[in-house]
């Protein structure tokens, strides 16, 4: 929990935010044209379009990650460490239940994705088949490492999820690479990714048990605690769903009319000018656990107040 001034820990919360953000879009930028040297511009735009038929399952997580985030926080800012396990367990159960229905109503799909809907080559479908089940467990496996980071979120400790998450997804593109430069192809990738992240899930748990003793091995959830987070969760989804809309329906487009050389050619700019709008949006992330733990403290009407005076610095910038 935060232990200096809260103007302070939030300014410092964004610009590790916001830093991250940038170290991770430059690590992509630089790998971009390694990957596209083993992979070709046809195997690149197939892992795009893979990653855009997963997109809408964004959908059943149910905001259950900033769930956690303000729950906790409001539970720590009390003092209530086993309210907060209940809502980290209540949460993660959720996703793990919702992200498994998910996974397998894509990849059951799957083969009407990669044969009727997107235009892939005769040669590219079997591959792009075989990639599905590998794109689905590694976004079920980031939705539940989610839930963990939610620890150090809601005690606004961003320094180590900027840090943690900038490490590891150096270290899952670095295998990619590996696995590329000793012979491997796109399949080969998604498996490395999927056991990369499998090992990063492991990780914030571990960190997520340091940071919060109490949390138990034994999952549980409550009606009451269910409750509170799908009534938050619910309007996160809208919000997500139409992010999500706006994001990927054009690079869907594309592969439903052109090929999958347009698409990879289509996601590398693509790429940068999204991340340039998120970058405020990453910078005023930080403020959901600060309110949510100034509303438990402080009271409604400070948490609004610096709800708005940051939000009026933030459409400045």
């Amino acid at each position: 929990m935060a232990t200096r001034p809260s103007g302070n820990l939030i300014i410092e919360n964004s610009s590790w935010n916001v830093g991250a953000t940038i170290a991770y879009t430059a690590l992509s930028l630089l790998s971009a044209p390694a990957y596209l040297h083993y992979l070709g511009v046809n195997q690149y735009g197939i892992f795009v379009l893979l990653t855009t038929v997963i997109a809408p399952l964004g959908v059943l997580n149910m905001g259950m990650g900033q769930a956690a985030v303000k729950y906790i926080a409001e539970s720590l800012a009390r003092k209530q460490p086993k309210e907060a396990n209940a809502y980290l367990q209540g949460t993660f159960l959720t996703t793990g239940a919702l992200g498994t229905l998910g996974v397998l109503a894509v990849v059951l799909a799957a083969r009407v994705l990669t044969t009727r809907v997107f235009s892939f080559s005769q040669a590219d479908q079997q591959i792009a088949y075989a990639g599905v089940p590998w794109v689905a467990v590694t976004w079920l496996l980031s939705q539940l490492a989610a839930q963990f980071t939610a620890v150090p979120s809601a005690m606004q400790r961003y320094s180590i999820v900027s840090t943690g998450t900038t490490i590891c997804g150096a270290v899952t593109m670095g295998m990619g690479l590996m696995a590329l430069w000793q012979g491997g192809n796109l399949l080969t990738v998604l498996e490395v990714r999927a056991a990369a992240t499998f090992a990063t899930t492991l990780c914030w748990g571990f960190v997520a048990k340091r940071l919060l003793p109490s949390l138990g091995l034994r999952l549980t959830i409550t009606r009451a605690t269910l409750g509170r987070c799908m009534h938050f969760g619910v309007w996160q989804s809208i919000a997500t769903a139409g992010g999500m809309v706006s994001s990927n329906a054009d690079k869907a487009i594309l592969g439903m009319y052109l090929s999958d050389v347009a698409v990879g050619l289509f996601a590398i700019p693509q790429m940068m000018v999204s991340v340039t709008y998120s970058l405020t949006y990453r910078a005023a992330e930080v403020l959901l656990p600060a309110v949510s733990e100034i509303d438990s403290t402080e009271g409604r009407g400070r948490s609004f107040w610096v709800t708005i005076r940051v939000g009026w610095i933030l459409s400045l910038i």
